[in-house]
């Protein structure tokens, strides 16, 4: 570098952070932001190439001393994860050129390729980290977090619980963790970290607890607990900057509606199956139809079927929530009809910007996502019972009787299969079946299964297999309830 290069003085580090898929990622430091401007602007113009050379051409300092390219990449590349994924993808895959060992980077390219729908892609990046001796015990606990839903639960669970021990069970990093055990049915750490989430909560510390919503809502029944999570965790993702103005409402005389759907989940998908029963019932004549793809096409014919139903298909997969927003804005949507929620592969930062003048959350999320997103909320009277309604800062569509729609027309009945043909054992026994995903069952519902088995024992309990992990968990428990697990 040369000895007259300009030099970039960041202040030092700030302690808030921002949250996503639970984790935390530091947020960062004044003085970055304009930078970051500046590599977006040679992308768009001159390619990677031209950021590289700007980067290279300064002596960028934070708390006094130099930082390296890769590290200035990486931290360049986080700001962007959430807002544009393309270029953070860019940027990490520079870092990583430049320095192979930037378990950072990595895990940003992890979790970017996941948000892609690359899978592959995403595992094999992942399992750098978690197996690196260099990663930090946060990188390897955000690493697991991943891991885990591509079939290495026993490993993520174990890495995860090492790293949180050794950090001394930090609060910040409780959700984490506690998602990696409800995967896993590893049902004495999830109590163990649902009882110091509970304790937070208590002594008012849920923004210090950084919860997820959706592993929140899988321990707690508590209206009240529920809705502050999702607030702090709303303005986590709305951050403090006031929002754009809602657009205005264009007058419908001698046109037709313009209705946006906006989701991940346009493929084979439960959200597919279930929402395109209503695309397909849309009248046209009053209505033109725009899906907006976060996701991506898997070529499936359920894929095929939802896209024939629009006039319309945007892919906004790779857009920044600011351009993102700026699509819709220009096709003049009326109302935006959000399918994800606050789940794993959400784009509310969409939202969060305004696009539309009527937005309305729907399926995906069965409850508020938090205020300042959405207007309304389409709930039912068991989403949302008629003494939690003031808790809400959306208004509430109560549909009659439930608010989740199905695609009737689309199942078509098939022949019962034998027991031999389900894999359930011959004798006559009533067959219980429950086919939540494992997260959603914890000890004290397995403890009641067990009940019942113990009273009816010739009954069999069909389950939605759970992972190996959590197959070997699940036995375990039921021997110990006295209950043998075939």
């Amino acid at each position: 570098m040369p000895p007259h290069a300009p030099t970039a003085s960041l202040a030092a580090p700030v302690t808030a952070s921002s949250t996503r898929y639970g984790s935390t990622v530091p947020a960062p430091p004044s003085g970055l932001p304009a930078l970051l401007a500046q590599a977006r602007a040679l992308l768009a113009a001159q390619g990677l190439p031209a950021v590289l050379a700007h980067l290279r051409g300064l002596k960028v300092r934070r708390d006094g001393q130099p930082m390296a390219l890769p590290t200035l990449l990486t931290t360049l590349a986080s700001m962007l994860q959430q807002d544009d994924p393309a270029n953070a993808l860019t940027l990490a895959e520079a870092a990583l050129a430049e320095n192979p060992d930037e378990d950072e980077a990595r895990l940003l390219c992890a979790s970017v390729h996941d948000r892609l729908g690359d899978r592959a892609a995403s595992a094999a990046a992942v399992l750098q980290v978690v197996q690196s001796p260099r990663a930090r015990p946060d990188q390897v606990m955000r690493g697991a977090n991943l891991l885990v839903r591509f079939g290495h639960q026993a490993q993520a669970m174990a890495a995860a619980w090492q790293a949180f021990e050794a950090l001394g069970r930090p609060l910040r990093w409780a959700s984490a963790v506690l998602y990696i055990a409800q995967r896993t049915a590893s049902w004495g750490q999830a109590d163990q970290l649902t009882a110091q989430l509970r304790a937070a909560h208590a002594a008012g510390q849920t923004a210090e607890a950084n919860e997820s919503p959706r592993t929140h809502l899988n321990w707690c029944g508590d209206e009240s607990a529920n809705m502050a999570v999702l607030q702090v965790w709303s303005r986590q993702l709305r951050g403090t900057a006031m929002p754009p103005a809602a657009p205005p409402m264009a007058p419908l005389a001698g046109r037709r509606l313009r209705v946006g759907y906006l989701s991940s989940d346009f493929r084979d998908h439960p959200t597919a199956r279930l929402i395109l029963g209503v695309l397909r019932h849309h009248d046209h004549s009053q209505l033109d139809l725009h899906l907006f793809c976060s996701g991506w096409d898997d070529g499936s014919d359920l894929r095929r079927a939802v896209v024939a139903c629009a006039d319309q298909v945007h892919s906004v997969a790779k857009l920044s929530d600011s351009a993102a927003a700026a699509l819709i804005r220009s096709q003049g949507i009326d109302v935006l009809v959000e399918l994800n929620g606050p789940t794993r592969a959400h784009r509310l930062g969409i939202l969060a910007q305004r696009p539309a003048p009527v937005q309305i959350g729907y399926l995906g999320w069965p409850g508020s996502y938090g205020g300042g997103l959405a207007d309304y909320i389409v709930a039912d009277e068991v989403v949302a019972p008629a003494e939690a309604g003031p808790l809400y800062p959306e208004q509430l569509i109560r549909l009659h009787k439930t608010y989740q729609a199905n695609d009737h027309a689309r199942e078509k009945p098939s022949e019962r299969p034998t027991r031999a043909q389900a894999g359930l054992p011959a004798h006559s026994g009533p067959v219980l079946g429950v086919f939540n995903a494992i997260n959603k069952i914890d000890g004290t519902v397995w403890a009641a299964w067990m009940r019942v088995l113990r009273a009816v024992p010739e009954a069999v309990l069909w389950l939605l297999d759970p992972g190996a992990a959590a197959r070997q968990n699940i036995g375990n428990c039921t021997r110990e309830h006295g209950v043998d697990p075939r």
